[in-house]
């Protein structure tokens, strides 16, 4: 069968019949197939299958709060690291009182209600030139004074 022998009989040259009865559906994409999205319900229920999965296929109960709160600790210990980059020195605060200061690399210090960890950068050179096109001599200075 041919290209146009396919048209003719108002089907797609790739061999499914075009959606709708051979024209395009209002709104569509043209892609020949439109689906709806999935309901709010459908997510949800999904989302409970795969934590009920972890948590061994019981609904409710403490395990999977006990999952949860250890995941939360992780979490929290790891905030504690930090890295300081070459060009800079670590200074690490506790309560904000200064503790000791740490060199490039990676580091840990205890999370943020304890400690704080300021990175400055101490390889850069602050410098201001003030260039001014007045001169001073004695005899400006003497009569500025006595005017």
């Amino acid at each position: 069968m041919s290209f146009k022998d396919n048209i003719f009989k108002n089907q797609s040259p790739w061999g499914s019949p075009p959606p709708g009865g051979g024209g395009r559906m209002p709104g569509g994409n043209g892609s020949g197939s439109r689906q709806d999205p999935p309901s709010l319900d459908d997510i949800i229920k999904n989302f409970q299958k795969i934590i009920n999965k972890f948590s061994g296929g019981k609904s409710g109960g403490s395990r999977p709060i006990i999952i949860g709160l250890s995941i939360l600790a992780v979490l929290y210990v790891g905030s504690g690291l930090y890295r300081v980059l070459p060009d800079e020195q670590g200074v690490v605060l506790r309560f904000g009182k200064y503790v000791n200061t740490t060199q490039p690399g990676l580091h840990y210090h205890f999370p943020t209600p304890f400690e704080r960890v300021l990175t400055p950068k101490v390889t850069n050179v602050n410098r201001v030139d003030v260039v001014s096109d007045l001169q001073v001599t004695p005899e400006i200075l003497w009569s500025r004074k006595c005017s």
